[in-house]
């Protein structure tokens, strides 16, 4: 059961918080009514709310025959998965420290929160029902915030939100996703900035794909060039896309030549790719002979 329900609704230039709480099993139908009549057809935003929040809610209204309407929803946590890599979680107190800039004082955890409403109806105890009210509130203001955070994120205003070349590489892609190649091609350009060593790898690989979508295989090749001098030990990734480009788009097959006998040689001995790159220099030997 939803014994306890907030959402936040902006209205001129305040955010409105309301909440829905139990006092017993009976009000249900009365807390349903009232969110149904508040929700109206308008967008939800939640956080993890398509997978937990939503789907509870819609068997309850549908359970006290209240319309379920269609609407957009937007769920903040697959897209702060897909920008904030390098946290340990994404949980909404770990993007609240880390990203929003918030440290709850005194905060009830969210698992304690049932416990709190189960001790008010069995001993009409309110202090900690009164502390879930309050934790309640501070997800609705965060979720405003994150999303802030994320449009902020995404709009390219506010790289200074993304701590890592990884979370850069991450947005890009989430970019790249919604069609956006401009702005991520921003991203990757901001995350080449903070990176260092290994880490510039896959955002040269990116910054390569970008250049080769743009139709410049020049600047493609040299970034793949560039990734070449970083790869670890047997990856010859950068190598291969290096020799098809030169080979495919360049007419260049005796530099192709070049880099697939340097990738044979730090290929290690995989047989699959140790095969491949064997049928490929064989094919620019017969064709440069």
């Amino acid at each position: 059961m939803a014994f306890l329900v907030g959402t936040g609704q902006v209205e001129g230039d305040a955010l409105v918080v309301r909440q829905y709480a139990l006092r017993d099993y009976p009000d249900e139908a009365a807390l349903l009514a009232a969110l149904h009549e508040d929700l109206a057809d308008r967008p939800l935003v939640t956080f993890n709310g398509r997978a937990f929040d939503w789907p509870l809610l819609r068997t309850r209204f549908l359970l006290h025959r209240l319309k379920v309407r269609e609407r957009p929803h937007l769920d903040l946590l697959p897209m702060a998965r897909s920008i904030w890599h390098t946290l340990p979680s994404r949980a909404l107190g770990m993007l609240e420290r880390h990203v929003i800039g918030l440290e709850r004082q005194e905060d009830l955890p969210g698992a304690e929160v049932p416990a709190a409403w189960f001790r008010w109806l069995r001993r009409g105890e309110g202090g900690l029902l009164a502390r879930a009210f309050q934790h309640n509130e501070t997800d609705v203001v965060s979720m405003l915030a994150l999303m802030a955070c994320i449009g902020s994120v995404l709009e390219g205003s506010a790289s200074g939100l993304l701590s890592s070349p990884h979370d850069h590489l991450s947005t890009a892609r989430l970019l790249l996703r919604h069609g956006d190649v401009e702005r991520a091609r921003r991203c990757v350009e901001a995350g080449l900035r903070l990176a260092e060593g290994a880490d510039a790898g896959p955002l040269l690989h990116l910054k390569a794909h970008l250049a080769r979508r743009a139709g410049d295989m020049e600047a493609a090749l040299g970034s793949w060039q560039a990734a070449i001098a970083l790869a670890p030990e047997h990856d010859v990734r950068a190598h291969v896309e290096a020799a098809k480009l030169l080979e495919h788009r360049l007419g260049r097959p005796a530099e192709a030549l070049a880099l697939t006998e340097a990738a044979l040689a730090r290929a290690g001995r995989d047989p699959v790719a140790r095969g491949e790159l064997d049928r490929r220099a064989q094919r620019l030997r017969t064709r440069l002979g």
